[in-house]
């Protein structure tokens, strides 16, 4: 009896939300190719191997790569890549396009924003091509203009703000641009 309750809800679940715009319930073989239900958005949760949705709020969990375009939520995968997102991205590699915004926190081997606003622990490499206000912890941290705090074996930034902790500090408008150990430049 259980088992039949369970299968005529996850039916009608799907089939509701075959006439929506979103379902709350995805799951995922191949990115948009093999998926159930084959609808874009999702707000709730979405589960596979590799998967894709153009809005997400929720949770996508994935074992081999999650994308989406605009996301709020928890995403994790082997690889993750999304355009815009708020909250939390793990992964073995993080992504975020070259356009895109992030607001949150990425953890994994090597993390990658544009804009990013939060905190990135990266075991290897953590980079924002544009501007970073917040934290970045891991060997190597880059950003191109910074505001907070990097801690790793080598830091850089092109117009900082901030604090940087490691063995090799670079802040290029900073007064002596290449530190040992600590650099830091506020502006009064």
């Amino acid at each position: 009896m259980k088992r039949c309750l369970l299968a005529v809800t996850v039916i009608a679940m799907f089939s509701v939300s075959a006439f929506a715009a979103f379902t709350p319930l995805k799951l995922s073989v191949w990115g948009k190719k093999i998926a159930l239900p084959p609808v874009g958005d999702v707000y709730g949760v979405e589960l596979g191997l590799a998967s894709y949705s153009p809005v997400l709020k929720g949770i996508q969990y994935n074992i081999l790569f999650s994308k989406s375009d605009n996301m709020i939520g928890l995403q994790t995968a082997f690889v993750t890549r999304s355009r815009k997102f708020i909250g939390l991205q793990m992964g073995i590699s993080n992504l975020t396009n070259h356009d895109g915004d992030f607001s949150g926190m990425q953890i994994g081997a090597v993390n990658r924003a544009k804009f990013f606003r939060g905190l990135q622990i990266g075991v290897i490499f953590n980079k924002v091509a544009e501007e970073m206000n917040g934290v970045q912890i891991g060997l190597i941290n880059s950003a191109t203009v910074f505001r907070g705090l990097q801690i790793g074996l080598i830091n850089t930034a092109r117009d900082a703000k901030g604090v940087q902790l490691g063995l090799i500090n670079i802040m290029r408008n900073s007064y002596v641009p290449v530190m040992v150990i600590l650099n830091v430049k506020f502006e009064i």
